[in-house]
């Protein structure tokens, strides 16, 4: 059987989504997250608050189903979209081993556990994408400052430039207490250490760790575009300046030898 983790949207508003679906499948809020149960196949997809779905025993087509339901279009399931699979069956005990997972439950609180870790690391991957990103598109300007001691860029487009880092910096670091350990655990302490394991073996902490360090040059970037715009309006005040003490002497040459004015 396959589990399928998308990053669908930004967010979900998860009481919209429960009115639009509760009609065509048995819906359940559990905290932050909308458990969706597909009696046909006895699959389960998982919403959760920040524009993630993991789903259990259920293909893409069935995602696209499900998705038509409740933004009324499918998903376009393209290169765009961030997504991630797995395989898993049941055993005795709750493990992860090379893309298996295998469940010790059948119940659907042990997939929870489980989606948890695996929606925590696709959207990990969401904020990976754009930091990346980022830092690929402004790869050029530190060079440039190195190489001819200013940014080859206009003020608006330099101003611009810093707002839209600004924002991705600012949008990422508002959404990291995603990855803190869910309230779930905090009544289902028995899962946990699978929970945890889930977590170590998706490398989620170090690449929360790597992720903090992409934000800290995304930091150095500003800073860095910053200085240089504030360098530019200095400079125009000064040049500024200079014309207006220039005119003004050029006035009072003018007045004293010619008697004009």
């Amino acid at each position: 059987m396959e589990c399928f983790a998308y990053a669908s949207s930004q967010t979900y508003d998860l009481r919209a989504l429960q009115a639009t679906l509760s009609p065509h499948f048995p819906c359940a809020l559990i905290g932050e997250v909308l458990h969706v149960k597909w009696e046909k196949k006895g699959g389960d997809l998982f919403y959760f608050q920040y524009g993630t779905c993991v789903t259990w025993g259920l293909d893409t087509g069935d995602f696209n189903a499900v998705q038509k339901r409740a933004v009324g279009k499918p998903e376009t399931l393209g290169p765009a979209m961030i997504r991630d699979q797995f395989s898993y069956s049941y055993g005795e005990r709750s493990t992860l081993h090379d893309d298996e997972i295998v469940l010790e439950s059948k119940n659907f609180e042990a997939k929870l556990a489980a989606s948890y870790a695996i929606s925590q690391s696709i959207k990990l991957e969401v904020f990976e994408h754009k930091t990346d990103l980022s830092i690929e598109t402004t790869r050029a300007l530190p060079e440039t400052l190195a190489r001819k001691g200013k940014i080859s860029l206009g003020r608006r487009a330099l101003s611009k430039k810093i707002g839209t880092l600004f924002l991705e910096r600012s949008s990422i670091n508002l959404h990291t207490d995603i990855l803190d350990l869910p309230d779930f655990f905090w009544e289902n302490t028995e899962l946990e250490p699978f929970y945890l394991r889930m977590r170590r073996y998706l490398n989620l902490d170090s690449r929360m760790d790597v992720l903090n360090k992409r934000l800290g040059i995304i930091h150095e970037m500003l800073d860095m575009l910053g200085s240089e715009l504030n360098h530019r309006q200095s400079s125009r005040l000064e040049w500024t300046i200079i014309i207006l003490i220039l005119l003004e002497v050029i006035v009072l040459f003018a007045k004293d030898v010619f008697g004009w004015f």
